[in-house]
C-alpha cells in the first residue's frame, strides 16, 4: 500500500477524498480533486483523533483499514435504510374471552282468545297477545261457522 500524505496526487487521493466525504468530512473547499492538500490533511488528522490512531495526517495501513471499516459500516447502514431486512410482524396475543350477557329468552307468546262480542258473531274474534311483557290486540277472522 502506498502512503498518502501532503503533496500526493492521483486516483488514490481522489478515492480517499470520496471516502472521507462518505463518512462525514465534506471537504468543502476543494472536494474530491485528487490533490492531498491542507483540507484533506486536516480531515485525516481529525479522523485519526476520533478513532484513536496516530495523529500524523498520513494515510498508512492503520488509517486506511479504519477508513475502510467506517465507510463500509456507513454503506451497510445506508443500504439497510433503503432495503431493510423485513421485520416479522408479531402475532398479537389472543384477545381475552369476554362473556357478553345474553338477554333472557323471550317469554312464550300467550294468546288469549276473548269471547266474541255480540255484534261480532260473524266470526271475527279479538285476541289479546302478550309477548315479553308487551300486550297487543289482534283481530282474528275465523273460517267457517262456529258451532
Amino acid at each position: 500500500m502506498t502512503l498518502l500524505q501532503m503533496g500526493s496526487q492521483g486516483t488514490a487521493v481522489t478515492a480517499l477524498q470520496k471516502q472521507l466525504q462518505s463518512i462525514g468530512y465534506p471537504l468543502q473547499k476543494f472536494g474530491a480533486d485528487g490533490k492531498f492538500g491542507n483540507e484533506v490533511r486536516d480531515a485525516v488528522m481529525d479522523f485519526q483523533r476520533k478513532n484513536s490512531l496516530k495523529i500524523d495526517g498520513i494515510v498508512g495501513p492503520a488509517t486506511q483499514t479504519k477508513l475502510n471499516e467506517k465507510s463500509s459500516s456507513l454503506w451497510n447502514k445506508v443500504t439497510n435504510i433503503f432495503s431493510p431486512t423485513p421485520t416479522p410482524i408479531p402475532t398479537p396475543p389472543p384477545s381475552p374471552t369476554v362473556s357478553i350477557p345474553q338477554p333472557p329468552a323471550p317469554e312464550p307468546v300467550v294468546g288469549v282468545e276473548l269471547p266474541p262480542a255480540p255484534e261480532q258473531e260473524g266470526g271475527i274474534h279479538p285476541v289479546l297477545i302478550i309477548v315479553g311483557g308487551l300486550i297487543a290486540w289482534k283481530v282474528l277472522k275465523r273460517r267457517g261457522k262456529r258451532k
